[in-house]
């Protein structure tokens, strides 16, 4: 059970770049530089492992690759084994990403798992197949959900970090597995210092993250026939969604990132009710 926290810490990691970073500009360099973070997970004070996630683009065949791993190491192995990947491929498009596939790997003590979704951002459809069970799914892809990397990284490069208005919410939507969409709010506040590592201080912001999940159904094979022939639009089927105001936006995550324009997190807490998370960076490289 403490193992799905640990993944989902895999991903709120990467959730803070996502409103949170360079400045506004076109495609250039910089969407070609890649980059790798490492941080060391606590839970309740305790070492239970490192979480990597790291970026690289290819500039000839403007295409993107994304890794990110969190894995329980020392003791705390027997009684937690994790051993969590996750990997994007996309296209680089102007001032944007565009994910072919994204693939997730869980292995978390007996329970282990393997699916990757495929996207179909012409006919807003995303397939998800069962790479271990060998079986597949359809459903609507609306809002041009993304994968959380594609999504963090896009909003990284175009957003510009003095227009963030303090106190003020921001939404946006992800993908998961087990047909779920995700609307994100964020709340960032005003920069103050901080001593950051007992030894440097540094300018930072808090970072307040609230979430809540809307479920889908699977769309038939008539349904997907219709919207590609052109016959139906996609929205024209959006009863697949289930629409139910009880998945309530919930807090249960803050961040600290760096106030400059990289809007690196330094430090991540997601509390749950087995305890605390704590992932604190110790590691930033520039490959």
């Amino acid at each position: 059970m403490v193992s799905v926290a640990q993944k989902t810490l895999l991903f709120t990691i990467t959730t803070i770049f996502y409103a949170l970073t360079a400045q506004a500009q076109q495609v250039n360099n910089k969407y070609y530089n890649p980059e790798k973070l490492i941080y060391n997970v606590e839970l309740n004070g305790i070492s239970v492992g490192d979480a990597t996630i790291s970026y690289t683009p290819n500039k000839q065949d403007k295409t993107y690759k994304f890794f990110a791993k969190a894995e329980t190491e020392g003791f705390i192995k027997n009684i937690y084994n994790i051993n969590d990947s996750i990997n994007v491929y996309g296209f680089i498009k102007q001032s944007s990403f565009e994910p072919i596939n994204h693939t997730v790997k869980i292995k978390e003590n007996s329970k282990k798992s393997h699916r990757t979704a495929f996207f179909d951002y012409k006919n807003s459809l995303i397939r998800v197949q069962n790479n271990k069970e060998k079986t597949s799914e359809d459903l609507l892809l609306l809002n041009n959900a993304k994968d959380i990397f594609s999504t963090l990284y896009e909003l990284r490069f175009n957003t510009d970090i003095n227009k963030i208005n303090a106190n003020k919410d921001t939404f946006y939507r992800t993908i998961q597995f087990a047909h779920k969409t995700v609307v994100n709010k964020i709340t960032v506040s005003n920069p103050y210092n901080l001593t950051f590592d007992k030894k440097n201080e540094v300018k930072v912001r808090d970072v307040l993250i609230e979430s809540k999940k809307v479920r889908m159904h699977n769309i038939s094979k008539e349904q997907i026939a219709a919207i590609k022939s052109g016959e139906n639009k996609p929205e024209d089927f959006s009863e697949n969604l289930v629409k139910k105001d009880n998945y309530k936006f919930k807090q249960n995550i803050k961040v600290v990132i760096s106030s400059d324009s990289k809007k690196i997190p330094l430090i991540i807490k997601y509390n749950t009710k087995f305890g605390t998370f704590k992932a604190t960076l110790k590691k930033y490289e520039k490959q």
